[in-house]
């Protein structure tokens, strides 16, 4: 990542270890590799294997990374916030057949209450935006052209 012009930080966590990766400039690992380790979400996508570590999503120790900048001002996008949710749960009566979609809210719920908890935590004037992705899943990566319409609508 030291061939990047500005600054960038990538949160991936070690899955052998659980401990959180800051990829920054200055590590010899190149962005695309970063990125991948971010995106890997245990059982849906790949690890990513770095200098013989095994990486997998940042959500799993810090989802927005708010911690790790050093300006005291920051604009978050948090595409899993309050919005990334339906209020309703599904109406099934037997739950397995709504396993997927509960563990999908599951997870959405860890990173929202974990992201709600490090913002009354950090000492930064945060201008946190907080899109309606309640419609998308995880693994919605081809409508990515709705998704960022969504979040140029904040602006």
């Amino acid at each position: 990542m030291s061939d990047i012009e500005i600054p960038l930080k990538i949160i991936a966590t070690n899955l052998e270890t659980g401990d959180k990766r800051v990829f920054a400039a200055g590590d010899r690992v190149l962005i695309k590799d970063a990125v991948l380790a971010t995106m890997a979400i245990p059982g849906i996508f790949e690890e990513k294997v770095i200098a013989g570590s095994v990486y997998g999503d940042g959500f799993l120790c810090e989802n927005l990374g708010l911690r790790e900048s050093s300006y005291s001002t920051i604009l978050a996008v948090d595409v899993v916030g309050r919005n990334a949710f339906s209020k309703a749960l599904p109406d099934n009566f037997f739950k397995t057949f709504n396993v997927i979609e509960m563990l999908e809210r599951s997870i959405r719920l860890l990173m929202y209450n974990q992201t709600k908890n490090i913002l009354e935590q950090v000492d930064k004037n945060i201008l946190l935006l907080e899109p309606d992705t309640s419609e998308f899943k995880t693994f919605h990566f081809h409508k990515v052209k709705e998704i960022r319409a969504l979040g140029l609508g904040l602006l």
